[in-house]
């Protein structure tokens, strides 16, 4: 009998394993007890052997049954085999820092980015950090923040860490513990890992300043004062903000542009007050800049509402397939009396036996592009058609992901900067055994164009990077562009 999902063997675990992943599975399952053995005087991890196997297990089990991306990440790894080379680890594991590391680099192979994981209750760090600022700007690392005790110049190339190359050092090193693997999102969050590290730990970093001359400095990891002092930064002012909120700052370019921060689509009412309070506002110019550099996602309905309120095409259909399934159905759907009670559950049951994972049996991309001109429309107060500018960055996710990948395929809206992070649809928090949980998405999600947002994010029409020089000056390269092109759009006209 399969134990999770249809699968009869777990791919590479020996029998005397393979029963103790059915045994504390079962026990999950079943919401049974277990008698939890107290941990050994020298154990130094606060989570007993037997909480941390348990712990791995749902993670295990849960990705199998809720993971909206199962059938592209079973392409890439063997989800089995990974569980059978972590098992051994969280046995053996010493400390809490050393449990928590495997498990976020257990989670981290689901490459989803929106999965996060969070340590349980009471997990106090030996990590520290490094007295310096870093930042990834079109393949190459800059120095671009410090404390006091870095004498290395602002805008120097980071070249070397412990004697090889930055970029290879880090991503080696580091890069387990990120998940998302759309670029350039994936760079940059392993280097944000890079900046933690056990307390203590020495590490060797050679600078390339701006006349070309070298410089190698030790820096250490630790959990003292590493403010930073002195960084460079981009300043965006502007003489006249019409309006600013949590949500928005709305502020004149010049006569012809208007400029709209839209930092999450999680907020309550902000669909309304965009409508009413911000459009009308909008009439007095030609053009607009919506900028969804920073925004995490929320609620794609309200990216929705803006994109209607600016477009007369109406809005692109969602396309996210959910992945939630009952598993016992996929053996048993032909000749188990239970699932032959009406036809709506006998045909689900059947397209999971075809692997019809997501409730259709075609190819998802071919049937996102049959339906892809099927577009909706969104009862709003009123529709302004102006040329719009769009700007995306690699922290641009989840429902911003959905909005930006909507923004692209609207004649009069122009997406411009970088790919945007790549993981958006509804995702679910997953408690685990030992107090700690993680998320993951739950379904998976398409963009118009007919490709999967997982790991691709939405490309912009023009990529904008962010250079040093304007850095320095504390200019925004972005905006700038963005600026510039629609000028000569609204020139054109």
């Amino acid at each position: 009998m399969p134990l999770i999902g249809g699968y009869n063997d777990l791919w590479g675990i020996s029998m005397k394993r393979k029963l103790l992943v059915i045994l504390t599975v079962v026990l999950l399952l079943c919401g049974c007890g277990t008698n939890v053995r107290p941990p050994q005087e020298e154990e130094q991890c606060t989570i007993n052997e037997d909480l941390r196997i348990r712990t791995l297990a749902e993670v295990w089990c849960s990705a199998k049954n809720y993971y909206g991306y199962w059938e592209s990440l079973s392409e890439m790894i063997n989800w089995d085999a990974a569980f059978d080379q972590f098992l051994p680890r969280v046995r053996e594991v010493k400390n809490d820092d050393e449990y928590v590391d495997l498990m976020r680099e257990f989670t981290a192979l689901l490459h989803d980015g929106h999965t996060q994981y969070i340590p349980f209750q009471g997990y106090v760090s030996n990590k520290g950090s490094l007295p310096i600022q870093l930042e990834y700007l079109d393949g190459t690392i800059y120095l671009i923040g410090k404390n006091d005790k870095v004498d290395v110049e602002l805008g120097s190339q980071l070249v070397s860490v412990n004697h090889e190359p930055a970029l290879d050092y880090i991503l080696s090193n580091y890069s387990k513990f990120v998940p998302v693997l759309t670029e350039p999102a994936h760079t940059r969050e392993t280097l944000e890992q890079f900046k933690s590290d056990k307390i203590g730990k020495k590490i060797t970093l050679q600078f390339k300043a701006e006349d070309n001359s070298m410089q190698e400095i030790q820096l250490e990891y630790s959990q003292q004062n590493n403010a930073i002092i002195e960084e460079l930064s981009v300043k965006t002012s502007f003489d006249n903000i019409l309006y600013n909120s949590q949500t928005y700052t709305v502020a004149p370019i010049n006569d012809d542009i208007l400029y709209i921060e839209i930092r999450s689509f999680s907020s309550g009412g902000m669909d309304n007050t965009f409508t009413n309070m911000i459009l009308p506002q909008l009439e007095n110019y030609r053009g607009c800049i919506l900028d969804v550099r920073q925004n995490r996602g929320g609620n794609s309905y309200h990216g929705d509402v803006i994109l209607q309120s600016l477009s007369a095409e109406g809005v692109p259909s969602n396309f996210s397939f959910s992945s939630v399934f009952i598993s016992s159905m996929v053996p048993y759907a032909s000749d188990n009396v239970a699932f032959q009670t009406d036809d709506l559950t006998k045909s689900a049951a059947q397209k999971m036996m075809k692997h019809a994972y997501y409730g259709t049996e075609e190819e998802l991309s071919e049937y996102v592009l049959s339906q892809a001109d099927n577009w909706h429309t969104i009862d709003v107060p009123k529709v302004l058609t102006m040329p719009v500018v769009v700007l995306t960055s690699d922290q641009t996710g989840s429902a911003a992901d959905t909005f930006a990948a909507k923004a692209k395929v609207i004649k009069n809206f122009t997406v411009m900067g970088l790919t945007t992070h790549g993981a958006t649809g509804n995702n679910h928090e997953v408690e685990l055994p030992d107090g700690s949980f993680y998320t993951l998405s739950v379904d998976n999600a398409y963009s118009p164009e007919g490709y999967c947002i997982w790991n691709h994010g939405a490309i912009p029409d023009i990529e904008v990077w962010q250079t040093l020089e304007d850095l320095k000056n504390r200019e925004d390269t972005v905006l700038n562009a963005a600026i510039e092109t629609l000028a000569e759009t609204l020139h054109r006209e």
